[in-house]
């Protein structure tokens, strides 16, 4: 059964949330950590839930369901950029909404407010409340080539329209999440696809591990890395999702080689 969150369940950057009374709240409670992570959400009478277009595993008849292209065209299109849906679904009426994703992995909660928003690795968001914002910015030249994490990442914001003061969403990704709080005057590297979120207002910045020899001839590409100077607070994922994708298309090329290969040796088959 879903249930409201405690302080320690979600996840925001400078300290404890402060809710109004008319913000919007998610009862959910996530299971499955860390391999195959779902959340259920209790969605309460007059409350509306927004998620993924594809996020959805299983839910109540009693729901309700809306498709919209949430945020308008613009906000739309860009999301879409960083592996988000396009089209988003609203959730109403009084009901449990499981929700997950489709690679084994884990999932946490993170808090919102108009001055604390987030910047995730591509499709890493799931569910939130409705006052949320979700759109992508450009990671940057460098970041885009050199670090698996594609051209544009999803930012989750607080709406201005809805005139609120905190929001909640559900992000997961392949692997297992790790918090990490970088002191100021320290630094963390991050190893290349092993990002998850950080401080939306935060560039990622690309350095590179043991130089051009270690390059060369050590770790490869492995000594990409993103760094991240303190204070701050990064999340990593102990995967890297370009790594599950490239093993999938490998597997389904080597599959459809072999198809080719049977059918050529035995051309009655085919007749």
């Amino acid at each position: 059964m879903a249930k409201a969150p405690s302080d320690q369940s979600f996840q925001l950057l400078g300290g404890q949330l402060q809710k109004a009374n008319t913000d919007p709240w998610l009862f959910y409670q996530i299971g499955g950590r860390p391999a195959f992570s779902y959340g259920d959400i209790m969605v309460q009478p007059n409350q509306k839930v927004l998620a993924d277009g594809k996020s959805m595993l299983w839910m109540d008849g009693s729901l309700n369901v809306e498709t919209e292209c949430y945020g308008g065209c613009p906000a739309a299109c860009a999301r879409s950029c960083s592996g988000e849906s396009c089209c988003m679904n609203n959730y109403s009426g009084a009901g449990n909404l499981t929700v997950g994703f489709e690679s084994p992995g884990d999932m946490l909660a993170f808090a919102v407010t108009p001055q604390f928003g987030w910047c995730l690795t591509k499709a890493a968001f799931i569910a939130g409340t409705s006052n949320l914002h979700v759109s992508s910015k450009f990671a940057g030249c460098l970041v885009c080539c050199c670090t698996d994490e594609g051209p544009f990442l999803t930012t989750v914001e607080i709406d201005p329209e809805s005139k609120t003061q905190s929001g909640i969403f559900l992000a997961g990704s392949y692997g297992m999440l790790e918090r990490h709080d970088v002191p100021e005057g320290k630094e963390l590297y991050v190893a290349r696809g092993n990002f998850f979120a950080g401080h939306m207002n935060n560039d990622l910045v690309v350095g590179l591990v043991g130089g051009l020899m270690n390059l060369c001839c050590g770790a490869g590409m492995r000594s990409i890395i993103l760094q991240f100077r303190g204070p701050c607070t990064v999340y990593t994922q102990s995967r890297n999702p370009e790594d599950l994708r490239r093993m999938q298309e490998y597997a389904q090329r080597k599959e459809q080689e072999q198809a080719n290969r049977n059918d050529s040796s035995n051309p009655s088959a085919s007749n």
